[in-house]
């Protein structure tokens, strides 16, 4: 899709929103702030067509996948911080970081991973064994 050069990164992002046909105009109108109608499935519904737009150099797209590596990387080095881990073994989970994307490079650069960490347990199986390392050490 060829936009005017006139538009902003963020009108083009809404524009493909809406082309995508994921969401009607006033369902992205909802989206851009605070709604008790909004639902998480809504939003992850848009993370692959960000993550595209993100992969093209879209700016905005740019920005909410950067923001979102930060945050995910400030939860865990929190949780490492309130641990005192040092060198903790790495494992991600959900569609988002079990797929190759900007969102993991990103994550993985700023944790200082290179390769991708592959699960010997399950999500659940992998909590249980490293709260009973936290405990036991």
């Amino acid at each position: 899709m060829t936009f005017h050069p006139s538009f902003s990164s963020f009108h083009q992002t809404f524009l493909l929103l809406l082309a995508s046909k994921v969401f009607a105009f006033d369902e992205l109108i909802v989206l851009n702030g605070y709604s008790p109608e909004r639902k998480n499935q809504d939003i992850s519904l848009m993370a692959p067509l960000v993550l595209d737009c993100a992969e093209s150099c879209d700016i905005e797209a740019l920005r909410i996948i950067e923001d979102g590596a930060e945050e995910l990387f400030q939860h865990y080095f929190n949780v490492v911080k309130s641990l005192n881990f040092t060198c903790p073994p790495v494992m991600f989970a959900g569609g988002l970081l079990s797929s190759e994307n900007l969102l993991r490079r990103l994550l993985m650069q700023k944790i200082g991973i290179e390769k991708v960490p592959i699960s010997k347990y399950s999500p659940l199986e992998g909590a249980a064994l490293m709260a009973n390392i936290s405990k036991n050490s």
